[in-house]
C-alpha cells in the first residue's frame, strides 16, 4: 500500500527517511570511545529491524517513519532516564526487552492501515508513531511492574 496522492520519489523519500532516522539516533546518543560501534549497533539494529518489519507489512513509507520517530523518541528518553539514574550496567536490559511491544505495536499498525485503507501521509506518520508507541510503553511497565526496578 502506498501513501494516496504521494509520487512514488516522495514515498521512497520517506522510507529512506524512515531507515536513516534511527541511524543517526544510534550516532548521536553512542559514547564515542571504543565501544562506540557496539552501542551504535544496539541501538540502531533493533529498531531498524522494528521500522522494517513496519514497512514490509504496510509498504508505506510514511508509516515506517512514524515507527522510526516513535522509536528514536523512546530511545531518548530511555538513554535520559539511565543517565539520571546510578550506574548500572544491566538497565539497558530494560530498554531491549520493551522492543517486542514496540515491534507489536508496529505490526499492528501496518495491519490497520492496510484493513482500513488508512490514507494521506501525516495520519499514517500518527499511526505508526502512536501504535509503536503504546507498545513499547505497554511492555515497559509490564516489565517495571514485575522483573525490574524502575525508579522515577
Amino acid at each position: 500500500m502506498t501513501t494516496a496522492a504521494l509520487p512514488a520519489h516522495d514515498e521512497r523519500r520517506l522510507t529512506w527517511a524512515a531507515f536513516a532516522f534511527p541511524l543517526a539516533m544510534a550516532v548521536a546518543l553512542s559514547p564515542w570511545n571504543d565501544y562506540f560501534l557496539g552501542n551504535a549497533l544496539y541501538y540502531a539494529v533493533p529498531s531498524l529491524v522494528i521500522v522494517g518489519l513496519g514497512w514490509r507489512l504496510s509498504r508505506s513509507g510514511a508509516l515506517a517513519l512514524g515507527c522510526a520517530l516513535a522509536l528514536a523518541l523512546y530511545l531518548g528518553l530511555y538513554k535520559a532516564w539511565v543517565l539520571w539514574l546510578p550506574p548500572d550496567g544491566l538497565v539497558w536490559l530494560g530498554y531491549f526487552f520493551s522492543l517486542p511491544g514496540a515491534a507489536l505495536g508496529a505490526v499492528v499498525a501496518a495491519l490497520l492501515a492496510r484493513r482500513q485503507g488508512a490514507r494521506g501521509v501525516f495520519r499514517l506518520i500518527a499511526l505508526g508513531a502512536i501504535a509503536t508507541s503504546v507498545g513499547a510503553a505497554v511492555n515497559q511497565v509490564a516489565l517495571c511492574s514485575t522483573l525490574m526496578h524502575c525508579p522515577l
